[in-house]
């Protein structure tokens, strides 16, 4: 009699920690899972970034936000005729407002010919923001000849004076 009772009651135990076993085991299976499509996502993620990386100047000025033009240089930039120059130097030399315009201006030029190439390729892009080709030929760097570039406001804007 004892031993019939010994024995059923091992048996109870060996099935209920069998049932807890299959559950943990369960458990465990469902985690395996769960990390492995975490760590998908994590690789397909990494993937991504390299692929970013990777990519040339064009598609990565996809992925960041493009520049607004500040309110006060709307229709002035691209500087079109001289009468244009006039006005946006007027605008950075103003007391009240000329430095905020400055960097606010500053701030657009650097987003929009951001840090990714050469110092030399980002001073022609960004005098390329400024002005048309046609205005640029009537200045010259030092004025013999023609206008001043370095007595301008937008050169001190684009060299960061």
């Amino acid at each position: 009699n004892d031993i019939a009772e010994l024995k059923k009651i091992i048996e109870e135990q060996t099935n209920e920690f069998k049932k807890r076993d299959e559950n943990v085991m369960l458990q465990l299976l469902m985690l395996v899972r769960s990390n492995s499509k975490i760590c998908e996502a994590v690789q397909n993620i990494d993937k991504k970034v390299g692929y970013m990386m990777k990519a040339d100047t064009r598609t990565r000025a996809l992925a960041l936000p493009s520049p607004n033009l500040p309110t006060p240089f709307l229709n002035l930039l691209l500087t079109q005729s001289i009468e244009n120059v006039t006005v946006v130097e007027n605008m950075l030399s103003n007391i009240d407002d000329g430095f905020a315009n400055k960097e606010k201006l500053k701030s657009y030029i650097l987003m929009k010919v951001g840090r990714t190439m050469s110092f030399s390729a980002s001073i022609r892009n960004a005098i390329a923001c400024c002005f048309d080709k046609d205005v640029l030929k009537l200045y010259s760097y030092k004025g013999k000849t023609k206008k001043k570039f370095i007595s301008l406001n937008l050169f001190d804007v684009i060299y960061g004076e």
